[in-house]
């Protein structure tokens, strides 16, 4: 093992042959302190943290680098060089360059530049020196008068567009040292200023308004004091930021509004001081603009009171535009329900109906009731009656199953709020999967349309709720408020799978008196070894139709490699080639594979499934992704780390989509009640497997669902309020 060298070098960046969310990889050649070459017999690589860095390293920039080194020797048959090799270096400080070299290396190399080589920038060092840093920061009338006496009026403005993502640097430079996370920085940059960068300097608590946690400030003031440093630095402003901590803890659960006490009693881990946490439960109550404080002992954070407040005032100004069918609309309507090939239930026609005459309703029901049967029947008529129709969903692959269903274009949500903005009001707005709904996404959705969009929810509310906060889809059908058709028939036709009865019965807090029925199999399991072992083996009997579902991400993480030991051990890696080492990933050729991160401008959301279709370098891209959609995703830069094994998913993930086959494992716990077993019956279109303990089962299912005791005040709200239309 070589020997670690404390040391310090001063490097120009050549190349950056690494970059990821994770770490990135720069490499450079020594320089001497008046920034001329050191020496030609060695490099410097550095392995550094990504979200640590003030800027993007480029080649031609300037950074000093400190920690402990290996020294590695390199042979090249004829002669031979040394690799002083970094990593996680204690110290890697960005530098502007301050000789005419460095700075014609500068603009001269960095992409950013476009069009500015190194000849134009040998000219602005020999006219401004060392203060076109000052007029490139500025960036005032008679800077850009001075730089037209040596650029074109082009020239100057690449100039201006190349040095932006340095003109903040002071501040970077600060925030990195002081180890405040990229992604938190750029919060900051973009939609505070830099005044507020200054304010955290004297506050670094104010990090806890840009998404750092108490106790992510709490390490980087260890980081810059030591270990010792005193909380009696920042009294009042450490105890407002645990009492924002504590809102942010009880939140957790999905709840918009917060008992006093439940807060108070948080806020203990953070203060560690009753007269504190007192203190700090008076200055919520009398601050606002945090939250609102009712006499009744609850706190509603104010952002999320704005947006359930919001919401409810758009729902009532909805539940006021009821417009019954005229005379020839009604004929349109039964015309297209005439021609149908079979008979609707009387429910799935008032469903129809409802959801022409009312401003807002909603269509509910579980597997089998015949919901994508009423979509279908309501889109054609409203289509026939002139209504611009969108259709959306939250995930990629419940958009794309919408679409098969009914016929309509559709989109996912993300795509949705991309687009121009619905000013339309002859509009009809169709929320399919809506239990995934969360409050914060449907204050984006009511802000993105005209007031009179006609909205439609379709989804079951007896499924797991969303990830934010809020219940949406849940609390209307609670209100009373919104006219809510419940589509409860499931009729068992011939070759039926089993499936849509065996859910209903489980939904109504029942054991099904057959665990094995139909195309539903149940397999005895106590030991979570051979639970899992058993979840590959069913795997295995269908692999291009099966999915596992498991209820804990550690669980889906080893039946993931699991399965891909199994079916996929022998295709190729994806890797990269970096100057002929190959770094590899675990992801082989022909995977399974999941997308855990949006990227829009890729087409990727959070939840989206493909295979692996090629492990080809080419350039930076180094393979592509075959989405279930039949789009090709090339994989390179963050969307390589937003990729992860698809073989077993949560049910977070599987949520809003349905796979031919599901094997369901179950494990005790908190995670597992009614609604999770249930979410998760009603993913299979044909075949299901439950794997686990009959113990597990009935306890999960006898008792009531812990998913919905989430505290919001949507449902009051609707009740208490005025349309002011």
């Amino acid at each position: 093992m070589s020997e670690l060298i404390g040391a310090q070098d001063l490097i120009r960046v050549t190349a950056v042959p690494f970059r990821r969310s994770q770490a990135t990889i720069v490499r450079g050649v020594p320089l001497r302190d008046d920034q001329m070459l050191a020496s030609a017999t060695y490099f410097v690589s550095v392995v550094v943290k990504t979200e640590f860095l003030p800027v993007e390293p480029t080649p031609g920039q300037l950074w000093r680098v400190t920690g402990n080194k290996t020294i590695k020797a390199i042979d090249h048959g004829s002669y031979s060089t040394q690799e002083h090799a970094y990593s996680q270096p204690d110290e890697f400080e960005f530098h502007m360059p301050d000789t005419g070299e460095s700075f014609v290396a500068f603009i001269g190399k960095d992409r950013a530049f476009k069009g500015i080589g190194e000849a134009k920038a040998r000219r602005l060092w020999s006219r401004f020196g060392t203060d076109i840093h000052c007029m490139l920061t500025r960036g005032g009338a008679e800077d850009r008068e001075n730089l037209s006496q040596v650029l074109s009026e082009k020239s100057i403005k690449a100039l201006y567009a190349g040095y932006e993502k340095y003109k903040n640097l002071r501040h970077t430079v600060w925030m990195s040292q002081a180890k405040i996370p990229n992604s938190v920085q750029q919060r900051i940059l973009k939609h505070h200023g830099l005044g507020t960068v200054d304010a955290i300097k004297e506050n670094p608590y104010r990090l806890i308004d840009f998404g750092l946690s108490f106790a992510g400030i709490e390490q980087i003031l260890n980081h810059r004091f030591g270990h010792a440093w005193e909380k009696k630095r920042y009294p009042e402003e450490r105890m407002h930021a645990a009492m924002i901590q504590a809102m942010q803890d009880c939140m957790a659960d999905g709840s918009t509004w917060l008992k006093e006490n439940r807060v108070k009693n948080r806020a203990w881990k953070y203060l560690k001081s009753e007269e504190a946490c007192d203190k700090g439960t008076e200055w919520l109550k009398s601050t606002s603009s945090v939250a609102v404080y009712h006499s009744d002992g609850r706190f509603h954070p104010s952002a999320t009171a704005i947006q359930e407040l919001a919401v409810a005032k758009r729902f009532k100004h909805l539940l006021s535009l009821r417009k019954p069918l005229t005379e020839s609309e009604e004929d349109i309507v039964g015309g297209i329900v005439g021609d149908l090939p079979y008979e609707l239930n009387s429910k799935q026609e008032l469903a129809i109906y409802t959801s022409l005459t009312e401003g807002m309703s909603c269509i509910t029901g579980g597997a089998g009731t015949g919901k994508t049967t009423v979509l279908a029947t309501f889109l054609k008529a409203a289509d026939r009656l002139g209504y611009q129709i969108y259709g959306v969903t939250l995930s990629g692959r419940a958009a794309m199953r919408l679409h098969e269903s009914v016929g309509y274009f559709t989109m996912t949500i993300a795509r949705f709020l991309r687009e121009e903005s619905l000013t339309e009001s002859n509009s009809l707005l169709v929320i399919d999967e809506a239990s995934m709904i969360d409050l914060p996404t449907m204050y984006k959705i009511i802000n993105h349309v005209h007031p009179d969009v006609k909205i439609v929810f379709a989804g079951d509310p007896s499924q797991l709720p969303p990830i934010g906060v809020g219940k949406i889809l849940h609390d209307l059908v609670l209100s009373g408020e919104v006219q809510t058709t419940m589509l409860d028939i499931v009729k068992r036709q011939e070759g039926s799978t089993g499936i849509p009865e065996y859910s209903k019965t489980v939904n109504a807090g029942k054991v099904p008196e057959s665990l094995s029925t139909g195309n539903i199999h149940f397999h005895e399991f106590c030991d979570p070894e051979c639970a899992l072992e058993k979840a590959v083996n069913l795997y295995m009997e269908s692999s291009s139709e099966s999915r596992v579902i498991a209820p804990t991400r550690k669980l889906v993480c080893v039946a993931n490699e699991a399965i891909q030991g199994q079916t996929n051990a022998e295709s190729p890696l994806l890797n990269f080639n970096l100057d002929g080492e190959d770094y590899y990933f675990n992801l082989r050729l022909h995977d399974q594979v999941l997308f855990t991160e949006n990227h829009p401008q890729a087409g990727v959301q959070n939840g989206s499934l493909g295979e692996l279709v090629s492990v080809e370098q080419d350039g930076d891209v180094i393979g592509a992704v075959r989405l279930d959609s039949g789009e090709m995703v090339e994989l390179e830069g963050p969307l390589i780390d937003a990729l992860d094994l698809g073989y077993a998913l949560t049910l977070h993930k599987a949520q809003g989509s349905q796979f031919k086959r599901v094997i369901v494992i179950l494990k005790e716990g908190q995670i597992v009640d009614r609604a999770w077993i249930y979410t998760a019956i009603t993913r299979a279109q044909s075949e299901l497997h439950i794997i686990g303990s009959r113990k597990t089962l009935k306890n999960a299912v006898e008792n009531e669902p812990k998913a919905f005791k989430r505290r919001t005040l949507l449902t009051s709200l609707l009740s208490y309020i005025q349309d002011e239309s």
